[in-house]
C-alpha cells in the first residue's frame, strides 16, 4: 500500500476470522473443522463454528453499537483531543461521522487529490465511493466477486480492485467511477500496492507465494516475483522505488528493488506480521506483528530495525499521515487505536473504542482518520458468506 492507502477491513468479525485463519497455519490441530475446504470450493469459510461461538458470547449487544457496515471518520484537524476521545468512546461527538457502506467493508483507499474515498464491500460485491468533503456516499457499484483489496494511482486517477471471489483485478476510471477493464488472474489476489511514479501495480498472491507486477499502461501482468511466503500486505515507497512485503507465519519484512523486482534483503519483525506501511518522507517502515503484539520500525535507508514497541494487543493495521508524522495503529485485541509520534516513535495517545478496529486510513490533506466498523448483525451472518482481509 502507498501512503494514500490504508488497510480498511471489517471490524471484529473480520478480525476473528483473521485470528483463526492465521493460527491454523501455526497450530493446525487447534482449529476444529478448519482444513481441506480452505483451498477448495468453500475457501471463504475461514472460521470453524465452535471457535466462532466462543467469540460471539463475549460480544456487546447490538444496542451498544451504533452502525454496522460503516466507516467511522474522526475529524482530526478541527477537533480537540478530548472531542476525538469522546467521539470514539461515546459515538456522539461532532468530531465523528458514521458513513453507511455496503455489506462487509474490507478495505479502503483514498485519492487525496480528488478527495474521494473508495471502500470495497466483500459481502455485497460492491464498491462504495464517498465524497471526502461532505462524507456522503456518491455511488455504489459492482466490480467483481468478493472484492477484498483496493489501491489507487492518484496520478492516473485509476482505481484497482482485487476480487478474491473470481480471481481478477478490476480497474476503475476515477473521473466517472466506472469499471473500464477487468483482468483475469490464474491466482487469488489478497492485497495490492501501487507505485504512481512507475505506474506499476503489485498484487499479492497468498497461495502461490508470489507478487504479480501489473503494468499500468498495458493493463497486463509484466512479471512475477517469487519466494515471498504467503504474502499478506504490501507497501511501496515511491521515492526510493522499493517494495515492502509481509507474509503469514514469518517474522520478517521482505524488501524488494522495484527497478529489477529482486529481493534486496529481509528485516526481522515481530511474529506474524500482517500489516506494513511506510512514511516516504522519513523513510521509515512500520510493521504490525499480530501475534507478537509488536510494532517493528525499520530504517528504510539501511534496512535495519530501529525499534520494536508494544502499542496495543494484536495490532492488525497501520496508517500513516506523512504530513503530521503521526502513525495510527489499530489494535484488535484491546479495541483501541494507538497514536505514535513519528519523531521519536513513541505512543503519545491511546483511544479506547466500543467497536473493534481492524483497519484504518488517513487522508493526509484533510487529516481525517477512517476506521472500519462492523459488529451489528454479526450473530446473524452465515459463516459461508464470510471473507477475510489481512491488513
Amino acid at each position: 500500500m502507498n501512503v494514500s492507502r490504508c488497510n480498511y477491513s471489517n471490524a471484529l468479525y473480520i478480525a476473528i476470522l483473521l485470528t483463526v485463519f492465521l493460527l491454523a497455519f501455526v497450530y493446525p490441530g487447534a482449529i476444529v473443522g478448519f482444513g481441506d475446504n480452505l483451498y477448495g470450493k468453500s475457501k471463504k469459510t475461514f472460521l470453524a463454528l465452535s471457535a466462532f461461538e466462543e467469540f460471539t458470547n463475549t460480544l456487546p449487544s447490538s444496542n451498544d453499537i451504533p452502525v454496522a457496515n460503516s466507516c467511522i471518520i474522526i475529524n482530526n484537524s478541527t477537533s480537540s483531543k478530548n472531542e476525538r476521545d469522546s467521539a470514539l468512546q461515546n459515538h456522539n461527538s461532532k468530531a465523528m461521522t458514521f458513513i453507511q457502506t455496503g455489506m462487509m467493508p474490507t478495505d479502503v483507499s483514498i485519492n487525496a487529490k480528488t478527495n474521494k474515498v473508495y471502500v470495497v464491500n466483500s459481502e455485497s460485491d460492491s464498491i462504495s465511493i464517498i465524497n471526502g468533503t461532505n462524507d456522503k456516499v456518491i455511488k455504489e457499484l459492482k466490480a467483481g466477486v468478493t472484492p477484498i483489496a483496493i489501491a489507487i494511482n492518484p496520478v492516473t486517477n485509476k482505481i484497482y480492485v482485487a476480487n478474491y471471489g473470481d480471481n481478477s483485478i478490476s480497474i476503475l476510471d476515477g473521473k466517472n467511477d466506472r469499471v473500464i477493464s477487468k483482468i483475469s488472474l490464474l491466482v487469488t489476489p489478497i492485497a495490492l500496492g501501487v507505485n504512481s511514479i512507475t505506474n506499476k501495480i503489485y498484487v499479492a498472491n497468498y497461495a502461490t507465494n508470489s507478487i504479480s507486477v501489473l503494468d499500468g499502461i498495458t493493463n497486463r501482468i509484466s512479471s512475477n516475483i517469487y519466494g515471498i511466503r504467503n504474502p499478506l500486505d504490501i507497501a511501496v515507497n515511491e521515492n526510493v522505488n522499493r517494495l515492502y512485503v509481509v507474509g503469514a507465519n514469518t517474522s520478517k519484512l521482505t524488501i524488494i528493488d522495484g527497478s529489477n523486482n529482486r529481493v534486496i534483503t529481509n528485516a526481522t519483525t515481530g511474529y506474524f506480521p500482517v500489516a506494513v506501511n511506510v512514511n516516504y518522507i522519513t523513510n521509515k517502515v512500520y510493521v504490525a506483528g499480530y501475534i507478537s503484539d509488536l510494532v517493528s520500525i525499520i530504517n528504510g535507508t539501511n534496512d535495519k530495525v530501529i525499534k520494536e514497541l508494544k502499542a496495543g494487543v494484536t495490532p492488525i493495521a497501520i496508517a500513516i499521515n506523512p504530513v503530521t508524522n503521526k502513525i495510527y495503529v489499530a489494535n484488535y485485541g484491546d479495541n483501541s487505536i494507538s497514536i505514535l509520534d513519528g519523531k521519536n516513535d513513541r505512543v503519545i495517545s491511546k483511544i479506547s473504542l466500543l467497536v473493534t478496529p481492524v483497519a484504518l486510513a488517513v487522508n493526509p490533506l484533510t487529516n481525517h482518520i477512517y476506521i472500519s466498523n462492523y459488529i451489528t448483525g454479526l450473530n446473524s451472518m452465515k459463516l459461508e458468506n464470510v471473507y477475510s482481509k489481512y491488513c
